[in-house]
């Protein structure tokens, strides 16, 4: 399984855009 926590621990940049995506999807959803 893929774990994204493992992904942020080795790419701290690439966890960072995950939640800035995160933030806006649920901007645009709402």
């Amino acid at each position: 399984a893929h774990n994204i926590e493992d992904d942020s621990r080795m790419n701290p940049e690439f966890a960072d855009r995950i939640k800035q995506l995160d933030k806006e999807a649920s901007y645009y959803r709402n």
